[in-house]
């Protein structure tokens, strides 16, 4: 019987998990949405499904992008913030 509980109780958490993650995506594209509709990006309905449109699109072309490329973009970044931090350090100099 304990062993099904904690059994139970892991497939919640994992489940859980995958949820929070799915969960926090959509809450970025809302908060996307939310600001476009403020700014006027986005002004009825027709542009709320071109919207959905663009992002369909969109999210087929970054899954041709293999993985390596974004840590190569993302160690880049690093790389110029790194800079950036280091001018401005000799600048206070």
């Amino acid at each position: 019987m304990v062993n099904i509980l904690k059994e139970f109780i892991l497939e919640a958490i994992k489940a859980s998990s995958s949820y929070m993650k799915k969960e926090r995506v959509r809450a970025e594209l809302q908060e996307m949405i939310v600001i476009s509709v403020k700014s006027g990006t986005i002004s009825d309905q027709k542009s709320l499904e071109e919207f959905f449109s663009t992002l369909d699109m969109a999210a087929l072309a970054l899954k041709a992008v293999p993985y390596e490329a974004y840590v190569q973009i993302a160690g880049a970044k690093k790389s110029v913030k790194l800079a950036h931090e280091a001018l401005r350090w000799q600048h206070e100099l």
